[in-house]
């Protein structure tokens, strides 16, 4: 008996078991998303959230993560930081095991002038404690094009205390008595909106404690002069001078094969600055010069209107021309 029960203490407080647990949690959750976006949110709970073998590997983890921490004694050892971290991730897991066991989600769908006092599930239809109106539907396409840019719902929301006036969009979340209301399509018409409506308070609140508590122990082991951290990042220090001294030959050697390629995959200046007069559309709807608009984006992504010598046409020319380079 004592050999059966030093084996399972030793299975259960084995890094071994914690990576092989963790891999099979990650791609159960990659598995889950896949299927979330192919067939929905309803499907991903009904194939992987809700399966029981779910469950059973959310409670090995934390079982795990309980019995490294008693092993290791990290109280005892004073590592508070690495303490917090194991603690963060029993509480996260805990909040997803609460979500998926008592949270539910559903949609509601409602037309312009309509007032809808109830959500629909998987299950069936569940009734709301509040009531919406969708006053105004506005579909907002980029200009000189039929793609949406954004859509937006204007709503009344009628409760027992009264009602009140919201404006609902891709990344405004509207909360109301522990639901929350998300804009997440429209009809074909234009003439009605989408909401996904989730209702998760507990779940969601002992999840962000756990956040929380990651963040703290994390920062907490930053801090920590003992940390295996804080000696690779001296270690690092005593390094890298040498390293650079090493390579130095060798980079500028590159750079200078990498500037005589990027003059060689672009067009001459002068046919650069011809093409840098047609006018174009950008985004906001405005008519300016091609040179105006890569000047914008190389900007935006180097920081200035040159890179190597060579004006924003000749650069971004260079991207259409030569996309794998």
């Amino acid at each position: 008996m004592k050999k059966v029960s030093s084996s399972l203490k030793a299975m259960f407080t084995s890094w071994k078991i914690t990576l092989i647990l963790l891999v099979h949690y990650v791609i159960l959750l990659a598995a889950a998303t896949f299927v979330e976006k192919a067939q929905g949110t309803a499907m991903a709970r009904e194939i992987i959230y809700n399966n029981p073998l779910f469950y059973l590997l959310q409670f090995l983890l934390i079982l795990n993560f309980c019995a490294t921490a008693w092993q290791t004694r990290l109280w005892s050892q004073r590592k508070y930081g690495v303490l917090l971290l194991h603690i963060s991730f029993i509480v996260i897991l805990l909040g997803a095991l609460v979500t998926n066991m008592f949270g539910f989600e559903g949609i509601v769908h409602i037309r312009e002038g309509e007032t809808v006092s109830h959500m629909r599930t998987t299950e069936d239809q569940r009734p709301l404690p509040f009531s919406i109106r969708l006053d105004d539907f506005k579909l907002v396409r980029y200009p000189g094009s039929h793609s949406p840019s954004s859509f937006e719902s204007f709503l009344t929301i009628h409760t027992e205390e009264g009602e009140r006036s919201e404006h609902i969009y891709m990344n405004k979340v509207i909360y109301e008595q522990g639901y929350r209301l998300y804009q997440s399509s429209y009809d074909a018409d234009e003439q009605g909106t989408i909401l996904t409506v989730n209702n998760d308070t507990a779940g969601t609140g002992i999840t962000y404690a756990g956040y929380l508590l990651l963040l703290a122990g994390m920062l907490l082991t930053l801090a920590d002069k003992k940390s295996r951290f804080r000696q690779l990042a001296k270690q690092l220090k005593q390094v890298t001078p040498l390293l650079l001294l090493a390579f130095l030959p060798t980079l500028s050697f590159a750079q200078k094969a990498e500037t005589e390629h990027l003059l060689k995959n672009t067009i001459p200046a002068e046919q650069a600055e011809q093409w840098g007069r047609m006018q174009i559309q950008c985004p906001t709807g405005r008519i300016e010069p091609v040179g105006t608009y890569t000047d914008k984006l190389l900007r935006k992504i180097y920081r200035s209107d040159t890179f190597e010598g060579l004006s924003s046409e000749q650069v971004i020319i260079g991207f259409l021309m030569n996309p794998s380079y």
